[in-house]
Parts: structure tokens; sequence; C-alpha cells
């Protein structure tokens, strides 16, 4: 009798584990399309996020840094502008505004995420360019 459910209880851990993740990895390099301007993204495994955003008109960028998580089914990031300064020049303030995002995920196939902000009818298509590994 025992060994029975020894052998049940072995059979659905086995099951769980078989199960795929509801949320798709992010780790790695992603590059991302919008209608109004390209990033990429950089995902750690230390939660950490480098973003570069450039404009498509009129053509400028600027990079930004933060974290991320996953919470409640949806991708959370959170980070600033990097501000560009001379080597000689004081660090600037450090009242830079963070920036938080809350994206809905879906990941029709393999190196692909489809990023929706909840603030945003558009989605960013993206394509993984390294992995995080």
């Amino acid at each position: 009798m025992f060994n029975k459910y020894l052998i049940l209880s072995a059979a659905l851990l086995c099951a769980a584990c078989a199960v795929p993740s509801a949320t798709p990895s992010v780790l790695g390099k992603w590059h991302c399309e919008h209608p109004r301007f390209t990033q990429t993204l950089h995902f750690g495994a230390d939660h950490s996020l480098v973003r570069t955003l450039t404009l498509h008109q009129p053509k400028s960028g600027m990079r930004f840094r933060g974290t991320w998580q996953w919470q409640n089914g949806y991708l959370h990031t959170h980070d600033q502008p990097i501000l560009p300064r001379a080597l000689d020049l004081p660090a600037p303030a450090q009242d830079t505004p963070w920036l938080s995002v809350r994206y809905r995920v879906r990941a029709p196939e393999a190196n692909m995420l489809l990023l929706q902000a909840e603030n945003d009818s558009e989605t960013l298509h993206c394509r993984q360019i390294s992995s995080g590994h």
C-alpha cells in the first residue's frame, strides 16, 4: 500500500516537472521594433536591465539602466536614463526619474517575444540576438 502511494507521488512529481513554465525566459539581448522606435533590451540573470532606445524621427537615442522581474504573470521593468557627461564634470543629480512599465508577454515561437505595455496599444516585436548564457 505504501509503495503504491510512493509510486503515484513520484509519477505526479515527474509530470509536474515536465510542464513548461508559463513565463518565457527573457534572459539575454533582444532587438525590438515599434512603429515609433527600436530598442535593444539586455536582461541579466541578476535581474539587471540595460535598454537602448532609438527614435525613428528625429533620429536620436538614449540608454537606460534598471531592473526587471516577473510578477503575477507580467514582466515589470524599472529603469532610468543614463545621462551622458564629460569626464571633468560632476555626476548628474540622483533625482533622474525612474520609469516603470508593466508588459503583457507572449512568446509565439522560440527566440521571439511580443511585449505590450499596459498603457500602449502597440506591440513591441522582439527577437533574441544573444542568449543569457
